[in-house]
């Protein structure tokens, strides 16, 4: 008996390591960026792709437009929607907006370092992310 429960879980294991199951649960995203972006939205880009990857296993391409098959994560102010750039603009200097819809997720802050904020936010609140310091 104990040999036929052996059995069934090695073809479980190869079964679902031979499966793609994870494509297809996870839409595709992209992160867009501003064109000529300083220093610390290329670091703010950089940091989310790689925690992404670390809680995902996958490799988000970062690009300047959103290609019509993916779902973007936006940085900055440039792609939000017009009624989100009216809340931004109430905002104080270090605040930061998070906003989640069909068309993607918007990370963007009134100043470039409170996008980093947000993406930190995001980071810690939605994909589960801790940072521990010394």
């Amino acid at each position: 008996m104990n040999m036929k429960r052996y059995l069934i879980f090695i073809f479980s294991i190869v079964l679902l390591q031979s499966c793609n199951w994870k494509k297809n649960v996870e839409p595709d995203y992209v992160i867009i960026v501003q064109e000529n972006v300083d220093t610390t939205d290329f670091q703010t880009a950089r940091q989310l792709r790689v925690y992404w990857k670390e809680v995902t296993g996958r490799t988000l391409a970062v690009l300047h437009e959103k290609k019509d098959d993916k779902r973007g994560i936006f940085l900055g102010k440039k792609e939000l929607p017009e009624g989100l750039v009216d809340s931004l603009t109430l905002l104080k200097e270090d605040g930061f907006i998070i906003a989640i819809n069909d068309t993607g997720i918007y990370l963007a802050g009134k100043t470039d370092k409170s996008t980093l904020y947000a993406v930190n936010t995001f980071l810690e609140e939605y994909l589960g992310c801790v940072k521990f310091t010394a």
